[in-house]
Parts: structure tokens; sequence; C-alpha cells
């Protein structure tokens, strides 16, 4: 039997999904009787939505669970997205809608919903038919958030408003159809791929069509994505389905080239799922046929074996693809690679970012797992390739020496190298990638990059590394080690200094109040300044499409990549380290990713 490295991404994504799914049971509550209501119209009949304050006490209006286009159940499962018809009287906007269908990597527990494509509007004002503004004249910028998950899991409900709301702009969240549900792709185009991408498109259209009725500027859309909410947000700049959508873009810790973010052979995968739940595979249509007639929680649960399989293939979990040219109507037509070095390009500003430490993120279950740390100390080889992403490199017997030999000093993956481990990590699998993207996409608009040092209450890497006195088995130690440092830094409100890096995710309870993750940022928190600075450098994007420090009350000037490299070539990046306070760094990671070009793994 072949052994295994449970995938370490999983860990981070098996842990939210419980926390998020419990934060979800527990505040998706209404609110109780007596609560003012608030009403607004779309193009597909009124909403009833809700009053709320943010953290500093300004009111605003949320409406949740607004559906955006047609349920892709029965012979619309693995469809592209179809405009909602509408409903007849008031659609109640009060509470949460379904997630899409999915499964906890941890606990395997199914959750969600075939019918699940809802979004969420926050605003300052709402108006009916008769009350819609006129002119542009005091509408708001608008911020659409896509959620990430690996394309496997997550939703928007959990992504909570009121830290946004404390600034004149209009929020939207939404959810998008996940794993094969939204990412089965044929190759041949009777299932084209990319449907959860298009749900996105389908989102986005829906601004488009009725942000306005929520005081929002149709014409100063930004949309923001975090890991495969960043890719996506890339993959956006990048489709012409997408064109004249959005003004301006930003992605935190992913984009079009992550070595995660496309999934090779899509036809292989769809031939092994199929077969897989027992449907014919010698005829696409029939197989197609087949599986639309299978219960959604049979093929959920399905989802499982591609979980187990993550680290040995990577046609194992779904994901964005290049789409047949059997197909008319493509998200992607082409690698994103092509389209970047095309200049094939929407011209619109983009931000692009990574966290000091997103390596971690990726070693969590080695570095915690004496088992996974000895095979794959032991087999290095075999599995050094798969962790940083060069399956396909000719000669990846000479690479992992020179990796483990660049990187580790030729010594074992330990906990006494930490540090190093995920830099190699972080540099293959999301430095070098935002990197040459940047330099690619700065040649056709305005591009501006950063650098995430900024360590507060949650660290993930503190929350996943922690440990009890205890002798369990290290998944209950695991769960109980987490929820002790849950307790410590939320309940005790103690700080533990991680002397790691700042991993993957650790800025998203700064930007949204997250339940359970981290207890609200009042005022009084002592991570309050930044998250205000932060937010406000995001909004001040929205705003003008270029960002402005001096609405963080910062003084250094954040020019775009071209301004300090006109002759585009691979040099060091200025980019902007976002920490307590700002500043303009050269990338310190730029000697380390030269390792990578110097052995023919280079996007430029």
């Amino acid at each position: 039997m072949q052994t295994q490295i449970i995938p370490p991404v999983s860990v981070l994504f098996g842990a939210l999904n419980i926390i998020y799914n419990t934060a979800n049971n527990v505040a998706n509550i209404r609110n109780p009787a007596g609560e003012t209501y608030v009403y607004a119209d779309t193009m597909g009949g009124r909403v009833r939505g809700t009053k709320e304050a943010s953290r500093i006490g300004k009111s605003f209006n949320q409406f949740r669970g607004i559906a955006y286009s047609k349920p892709p159940i029965g012979d619309l499962r693995f469809e592209p997205p179809e405009p909602h018809e509408g409903w007849e009287g008031v659609l109640d906007a009060t509470a949460f809608k379904s997630q899409c269908w999915q499964m906890s990597i941890v606990t395997r527990q199914l959750m969600g919903d075939e019918d699940c494509l809802f979004l969420n509007v926050y605003s300052r004002k709402a108006y009916t038919k008769d009350e819609v503004p006129t002119t542009r004249e005091g509408l708001h910028p608008v911020i659409v958030f896509i959620h990430g998950g690996l394309f496997m899991s997550g939703g928007s409900n959990i992504y909570r408003p009121k830290y946004f709301m404390d600034e004149d702009v209009v929020l939207v969240t939404f959810n998008y159809r996940l794993a094969s549900f939204g990412f089965l792709n044929t190759g041949d185009g009777v299932v084209p791929g990319n449907m959860g991408l298009k749900d996105q498109t389908a989102a986005l259209q829906w601004v488009q069509d009725n942000i306005i009725f929520f005081n929002g500027d149709p014409k100063r859309v930004t949309i923001l994505g975090e890991s495969a909410g960043a890719a996506s947000v890339h993959l956006h700049t990048l489709s012409p389905m997408s064109r004249g959508l959005f003004a301006g873009a930003i992605s935190q810790s992913g984009t079009a080239l992550s070595p995660w973010g496309l999934i090779d052979n899509p036809e292989v995968q769809a031939q092994e799922y199929g077969e897989g739940l027992d449907c014919p595979t010698n005829d696409t249509v029939l197989m197609v046929k087949c599986l639309r007639t299978l219960p959604a929680m049979k093929i959920a649960r399905f989802h499982v074996g591609y979980i187990r399989a993550l680290a040995e293939e990577k046609h194992s979990i779904f994901g964005p693809t290049v789409e047949s040219r059997h197909n008319g109507s493509y998200f992607l037509p082409a690698p994103p690679i092509e389209l970047l070095r095309k200049g094939r390009i929407n011209k619109v500003p983009w931000i692009a970012g990574v966290n000091s430490g997103e390596g971690l993120v990726h070693l969590i279950a080695i570095l915690r797992n004496e088992t996974m740390r000895k095979t794959l100390n032991s087999k290095w080889e075999n599995f050094a390739p798969v962790l940083l992403s060069y399956q396909n490199h000719e000669n990846k017997s000479a690479l992992s020496a020179a990796v483990k030999r660049f990187y580790l000093n030729n010594e074992p993956v330990s906990q006494k190298n930490a540090k190093e481990t995920a830099n190699m990590v972080s540099d293959r699998n999301f430095f070098l990638d935002n990197h040459d993207a940047a330099i690619m996409h700065s040649r056709v608009a305005p591009t501006y990059v950063y650098y995430y040092t900024y360590e507060g209450v949650f660290a993930l890497a503190n929350l996943l590394f922690s440990r009890t006195p205890l002798p369990l088995p290290d998944n209950l130690d695991y769960l109980l080690g987490t929820g002790l440092n849950w307790v410590t830094s939320n309940l005790l409100r103690r700080r533990r200094r991680s002397k790691l890096g700042i991993c993957h995710s650790d800025e998203m309870p700064l930007l949204f109040n997250i339940p359970l993750i981290r207890r609200e940022i009042t005022p009084n928190d002592v991570d309050y300044e930044f998250s205000r600075k932060l937010i406000n450098l995001w909004v001040s994007f929205a705003e003008t499409g270029t960002p402005d420090a001096r609405r963080a009350e910062e003084s250094v000037t954040w020019n775009p990549v071209r301004s300090d490299n006109r002759d585009l070539q691979d040099v060091s990046l200025k980019r902007l380290r976002l920490d307590k306070t700002f500043a303009i760094i050269d990338e310190p990671f730029f000697r380390r990713i030269q390792f990578w070009k110097n052995n023919s793994i280079s996007y430029l």
C-alpha cells in the first residue's frame, strides 16, 4: 500500500470548516421581535432586510440570502448559471441561506445544499424603485468579496461586515459552487468546467444590475479575494466573460499562476470521477446524464476520496481549468500564463500581495505529526515534488536534492528548521507566482504589490501548532490544543508571539468579524488601529482605483510596479510592508525565488 502524506492544507480548511459551520449555526438567528425592517427593490423583486450597527456604531442595512441565479439542480447541475426569474411579493432577506455542498476535511461531516447561489449585501442606504438615485453623485464604492477554501470548501456567511461598514462602502459576499459541482470538466465540451467561476461572474453581473438599489456605484466595483478567492480575482482579470463587470481587483495570497490554482488534464479526472460513482465512462454524454441522477449528498460524500488523495495526484482536487474549444463561451480560453504573456488582460488596476509565512499552512500537518515528518524525510524525492509543485520538472531528482541543500542545508525537516521549511514552501507556492504575475500584469494596468507582516491576536500557526501536555492521539491532541489556544487568545486575551511568520489567512479576522474565530475588534482592542488602517487602504482603492496610504494615516507613497521598474526586468520589486507602520521595502524573498528560476521554474 502506498504511503500517503495527509494533505497539509487540509488541516487548515478542515479546522475552519468545523469552526465556520458552528459559527454559522450560532449566529444565523433572526433578530428579536420588534426589530426594524428595511426594504429595497432589485430586478428580481423586493427584499426585506434588517438594521445593524458597525463596530463604531454606524447604522447599516443587511440583506442576506438573496438568490442571484436559478438553483443549479436537476438538468442545471454542472451547467453554467442561469439568471434567477425573480419572486412574487417580498423576499425575506433577514437570515443567511445555505452554503454550497462540501465535506469537512477533518470531521467528514457533509454540509450545504445544491440550492446555494445566494449573496449578501451590506449598505448604508437602500432604495425602492421610486427612490433610486438618477445620478452617480453620492453613490458609494462597492467591494465584492470572493471567499477561499481551495475551491473545495468555504462560504460567504461567516465573513461579517461590521468593520467595513465603519466606512461609506457597499460590501457584497456570495457563495459559488465547489468541488465537482463547480469545477467538473469532461474535456470535450459536454461539461465545459469552471461553473463555480461562472457563478462568480453571475454574481458580478447581479451587482451591475442591482447595486444602485443599495446606493452602490456600478462603475466603482472592486473584487477582493483571499487564497482561492484571490486566484479567482486574478482569473477574472484574464477572463473575457468578466470584462466590464468591475473596475479594480485585490488578490490576497493567490494569483492565477498559483501552482495549486489550475488543474491539468481534467478529462482524466472526469473519467476517474464517473467510474468512482458507477457511471458509464465510454460516452461522456451518458456519464453526465448518469451523474445528474445521483443524489447530491452521494456526490458530496464521494469527495472524501479526492481529499484523501490530495498529496498524490494533482488531478485529485477540483478547481479551475482551461476550457475545451468545443464550447463557444469561455471563462478561461487559454492557460493563464499564456494570457498574461500576451497581455490579454482586462485593463483594471490590481493589488496583489503575500503574507510573510504563507507556507506554514502547508506544513502544519507535517510538523505536528512525527509519522508524516518521517515519511517526508525518508521519501524526499517522492514527496518534495508534490509539496513544492514540480511534479512535471524534467529532472525532479536533481531538483529535490538541490532544494534540500539550498533551504535545509541537507538537514531533515523538523521543528528546528520550521522557518526555513516554511520559506521553501512560501517561495514556490506563493511568492514566485506573485512576483512574476505582478510584472506581467503591470505591462497592461497599474499593479501594486505588498508584503504583510502584521502580527495580530489571531495567528493561525499558533492555533494549529498548539499541543496539549497529554499523551493523546494526534487528531484529538490537535483539536484539544486548538481549543485551548482559542480560549487563551480570545477569553484570557493572552497574546502569543509567532516566531515563524504571518500565516496564510492571518489577516482575515482583521477585515471581517468572523464568529468564534476571534472576538470582535472594538476601538479598545489591540488590533483595532491596524484593522482600521487596512480597511481604509482597501476602501481608498475602491473609491479611486489608487490605494492611498494617507487614508490609513501613513505618509508613504505606494507606487505601482511599473513606475519603479520601467523596463519590466526581473528585479526585486518595491512592496508596501503592511505592519503597524507602513514602509516601502525591497522583496525579502527575491534572492530565494531566483533559486527556482535558475532551476527552470519561472513564469516570465
